[in-house]
């Protein structure tokens, strides 16, 4: 077994690793969501976003991987950090003569295949790698290798984020803002502390310019453009394009949101933020100086620095590219017929969300909708009026469900509805309008069709989707047994006196 060599920064190396402050900390979301979507993009069963220590390699995520941490010594991202501009993959470390006699390849949990994207700080310091293994030798796809690489990045950019949170940031203005207002008091009686606030201004101007967001201050005038800005920041010139002087000439509204649209929701969301009403990470889409659309998510924040003057204080966050990775991992996991889910999709979007009920004890709802009688129109009417009956269905089922909801096809005439942090009551409301909506549809075409549904509530988590899966399906087949358009309701575990229609 060949030790990787110390990188030529390793000094610096260890100092900005232990300038984020992120070796044992807990799990969070937002990684675990990083090795969900490397293991499924790169089909490998493990992943981890790794970090390299002076002794050790630490997991701040890990799927399919019980060890939290291993010694550096045998780490494969020993290896991966010591090139940082490049996929290191080993196709099988049996062959490989650094890892061969390699622990974590002859005993538990023998891995074959590995491949790990470096993690780099914007100064060149690599602090380990989001990487995918298995214990069956393999290769990586062009397009496997640069998801592995976005996902790198997007870790980076979380870690980045991490450390300049934003909480911190606003109390560090806000403390700035009353140090600044008492010295301007201390001003009157001593013309010394004038040097001071000066001081005082690049302090507050170094903690602005640092942060990992775009971050701007600005005000109402009475005169175009309307809003005047006082700080921004060089990451809002990045994501937008504009400078501070450019962006004042012409007018926040007029260049960032030119779209008459996107410029009228934008119209009501500055005056929500005017009025006080403080924003949280909220989507906006704006259009860079160079034309290119981006998608941004805002916070914003008043201050009241004067009187009669009303400050708001906004931070912006680019999220384009991250919604390009996902929309790209997501292409083709859709049924083309009716636009929703494909089953293999909705059975793993339910298993997330089960797992995420699980953590947060909410309940949750699965119902499985059965078209009864299909192959009579399919018999009777062609197939092609079959397949325009259940593309119109997928349409209503998307039309009528929200963002945070998962819709399904599980067969050729059954289709799954999953709804996250919903109980019985508001189970009977949605799944009540949405059979009625789909029937009175039926009517108005003269179709040879019903619908049956059977809805299990979860007020518990069940063991897996699975589980929930056959459950519900139960259920639905009740439902046709018991006559057709009928909808069959039950709390899992599905006692008796949890039924009703």
């Amino acid at each position: 077994m060949k030790t990787a060599p110390l990188p030529g920064n390793e000094t610096a190396r260890l100092r900005a690793l232990k300038d984020f402050a992120v070796l044992d900390t807990p799990p969070e979301p937002a990684f675990d969501d990083i090795t969900e979507l490397a293991a499924q993009v790169c089909k490998r069963p493990m992943a981890l976003v790794s970090l390299i220590d002076e002794d050790r390699q630490w997991f701040k995520s890990r799927r399919g991987v019980e060890a939290t941490e291993t010694s550096r010594d045998v780490a494969f991202c020993a290896h991966a950090i010591l090139n940082p501009g490049h996929v290191m993959v080993v196709a099988d470390a049996q062959r490989d003569e650094r890892f061969a006699d390699n622990p974590l390849v002859t005993d538990e949990p023998h891995l074959r295949f590995y491949a790990g994207a470096p993690m780099v700080t914007d100064s060149g310091e690599v602090l380990g790698t989001v990487c995918v293994l298995d214990r069956e030798p393999g290769e990586m796809s062009p397009a496997q290798i640069g998801a592995l690489q976005a996902l790198a990045r997007q870790a980076m950019a979380l870690l980045e984020s991490r450390r300049t949170d934003v909480a911190l940031l606003r109390a560090e203005l806000e403390k700035a803002r009353y140090q600044v207002k008492a010295l301007e008091g201390r001003v009157a009686l001593q013309g010394g502390m004038q040097k001071a606030l000066r001081a005082e201004h690049s302090f507050r101007e170094a903690v602005v310019e640092r942060a990992a967001e775009g971050i701007c201050v600005g005000h109402n005038i009475p005169v175009f453009p309307f809003f005047r800005f006082t700080v921004w920041n060089e990451h809002m010139t990045e994501i937008t394009g504009f400078t501070l002087d450019e962006i004042n000439r012409r007018g926040w509204l007029r260049v960032v949101c030119p779209d008459p649209k996107v410029q009228r929701l934008a119209i009501e969301r500055s005056k929500r933020m005017r009025d006080g009403d403080d924003l949280r990470y909220e989507r906006w889409e704006i259009t860079r100086a160079d034309g290119r659309r981006r998608s941004v998510r805002l916070s914003t924040c008043k201050l009241n620095l004067a009187k009669d003057l009303k400050h708001l204080l906004i931070l912006m966050y680019d999220c384009t590219d991250e919604e390009n990775l996902q929309r790209e991992v997501m292409s083709g996991r859709t049924d083309t017929l009716t636009g929703v889910n494909s089953r293999r999709t909705f059975r793993e979007e339910t298993g997330l969300l089960i797992r995420l009920a699980a953590r947060t004890g909410t309940p949750s709802v699965l119902g499985i909708l059965d078209v009864d009688d299909l192959k009579t129109v399919n018999d009777e009417m062609g197939r092609a009026a079959g397949d325009l009956l259940l593309a119109r269905l997928g349409k209503t089922l998307l039309a009528s469900t929200r963002a945070t909801d998962v819709t399904g096809r599980l067969g050729d005439d059954e289709f799954g509805v999953f709804l996250p942090q919903t109980d019985t009551a508001n189970a009977k409301i949605f799944f009540g309008r949405l059979h009625r909506r789909l029937l009175d549809w039926i009517r108005e075409q003269e179709w040879p069709v019903n619908i049956s549904l059977g809805v299990a509530v979860f007020p518990v988590v069940p063991p897996s989707e699975s589980e929930a899966l056959q459950y519900a399906d139960s259920l639905m087949h009740r439902a046709k047994t018991g006559g057709e358009k009928r909808i069959v309701y039950a709390e899992y575990p599905g006692d008796d006196t949890g039924e009703n229609d």
